[in-house]
C-alpha cells in the first residue's frame, strides 16, 4: 500500500455516511461512499479497507461476496453494528469480516481500529510478496543446481570466466584435461593457464 489509504464506506443510512466520511476524510484517507451493497460490489474505487454497515439490507451477504471474490478478498472488511449487537458481531467474523465497530461510532476507536487493519494489511501484503520471492528464488536455485550438474557432467571441459578474465569454476573434464584442481582454476586468469 503505497501513499493514501483508500477507504470504500458502505451504509444506507445518509447521516451516518456522512459522519464515516467527515471522519475518515479528517484523519487523511481517501473514501469512496455507497449506500448499498450492490453499488459496494460494482465499484471500481479499489479500496484498501471497506467499512460495511452490517444492518443495512444485505450487509451480511455483502461482506460475503467480497470474501468469495478473488480480487476484493484479501481487502480488510470492518462491519459496522449497533453496540449493544452482539450476535451482529458474532454474524459479522462468520460472514468475514476482519473487525467490528459500534454504533454511534467514537471517532477514536474507529480510526485505532482502521489504522490497525490498515497496518495487518500491509504486513500481510509484504509476506505475500516475500513469500512469492522465496518460491521464485526456489525455483531458480533448482535451475541452477541443474544446470551444475549438467556442466558437471559434460565430456567437454568447461570454464566459466569473469568480467576481469579469472576463472571462477570449472568441471571437472577441464580439471583433468588443463592438469589442475578446481581451487588452483580459480586462482588463475586465463593467461596463466598453459
Amino acid at each position: 500500500m503505497v501513499g493514501v489509504a483508500k477507504i470504500l464506506a458502505v451504509d444506507d443510512i445518509p447521516a451516518d455516511l456522512e459522519v464515516l466520511t467527515e471522519i475518515l476524510t479528517a484523519a487523511g484517507y481517501t473514501v469512496a461512499a455507497a449506500t448499498s451493497g450492490e453499488g459496494a460490489l460494482l465499484t471500481s474505487f479499489g479500496p484498501d479497507l471497506i467499512l460495511l454497515d452490517a444492518n443495512m439490507s444485505g450487509g451480511f451477504e455483502t461482506c460475503q461476496k467480497f470474501k468469495v471474490n478473488p480480487s476484493t478478498a484479501c481487502i480488510p472488511i470492518i462491519l459496522t453494528v449497533a453496540s449493544s449487537d452482539t450476535e451482529g458481531a458474532i454474524a459479522g467474523f462468520s460472514a468475514g469480516a476482519a473487525d467490528v465497530v459500534g454504533k454511534p461510532f467514537q471517532a477514536p476507536e474507529l480510526l485505532a481500529r482502521v489504522k490497525t487493519q490498515l497496518h495487518l494489511r500491509q504486513i500481510n501484503q509484504l509476506y505475500e510478496l516475500e513469500k512469492t520471492k522465496t518460491e521464485q528464488l526456489t525455483q531458480l536455485n533448482k535451475r541452477l543446481s541443474l544446470t551444475q550438474l549438467s556442466v558437471d557432467s559434460a565430456a567437454d571441459g568447461i570454464i566459466w570466466i569473469d568480467s576481469d578474465s579469472r576463472c571462477f569454476y570449472a568441471n571437472t573434464t577441464a580439471c583433468e584435461l588443463l592438469g589442475y584442481s578446481r581451487v588452483e582454476l580459480t586462482e588463475l586468469s586465463i593467461s596463466d593457464i598453459d
